[in-house]
């Protein structure tokens, strides 16, 4: 059902800060960045062998403090790919894991979140990744 860690995401502060702290201190190649306004973040992906690190700023105030708080950076979530994310979702479901909102489509995937609460606080993402297009 669980295939492997696909990315851990971390909510930042500022984003150009960690994200040239990651490429230029760790090394790590950047893959992907992304600003999205509807969403209210800005996002960067850099590679860490077979998973990567998702660095995500959130633009908006309210939702910056209630996701980072006075922090500087923390983990949000882990993100699990699966091979099928609607049978995951049934699966996770008859064990007691709910989900938070819905489905979310990027150009590589689909994925939902849990609702932490029923997963022992931690934040999860299961992600089914799809052919580009």
């Amino acid at each position: 059902m669980l295939k492997r860690i696909d990315h851990v995401g971390v909510v930042v502060e500022d984003l150009d800060q960690a994200s040239q702290f990651v490429r230029e201190v760790l090394g790590l190649e950047q893959t992907a960045s992304r600003n999205d306004p509807a969403r209210g973040n800005r996002v960067a992906f850099f590679r860490c062998g077979d998973t990567e690190i998702e660095l995500i700023e959130w633009t908006d105030s309210t939702e910056r403090s209630h996701r980072l708080g006075d922090a500087r950076a923390r983990i949000e979530h882990i993100a699990i790919e699966v091979d099928d994310l609607a049978s995951t979702a049934r699966d996770l479901g008859d064990r007691g894991v709910r989900t938070a909102g819905s489905e979310l489509r990027t150009p590589t995937g689909v994925s939902l979140f849990s609702a932490p609460e029923s997963t022992a606080g931690i934040g999860l993402q299961f992600i089914e990744r799809t052919p580009p297009r």
